[in-house]
């Protein structure tokens, strides 16, 4: 029998090219990174480099709003972004803070 994929968003909140999370590591922990939100959009294509299977997307609701993702990734917030936290719980997902 085939273990059905997990699979996972990232949101990166910083603004610098020094992401918080592991680079080149498609997998992480027994999920796949399907879906890469950029809010600075400054890391657009590093993360296209090191993630090639994810999608890029425009906003949180991409994320929030996809069934098949299980996980949420949050990765360098500020106070002002920790709302996203609150979102993606109402959302029902998991939620990983970097």
């Amino acid at each position: 029998m085939m273990k059905a994929l997990k699979y996972a968003g990232l949101i990166e909140c910083s603004d610098s090219t020094q992401f918080n999370w592991s680079e080149g590591h498609h997998k992480l922990d027994g999920f796949y990174l399907k879906k890469i939100l950029i809010k600075q959009n400054t890391g657009n294509h590093i993360a296209k480099e090191y993630y090639p299977q994810a999608e890029m997307v425009q906003d949180t609701e991409s994320i929030f709003h996809d069934e098949s993702i299980e996980l949420v990734i949050v990765s360098g917030p500020d106070d002002a972004d920790l709302n996203l936290v609150a979102e993606a719980i109402e959302a029902g997902k998991q939620v990983r803070v970097l």
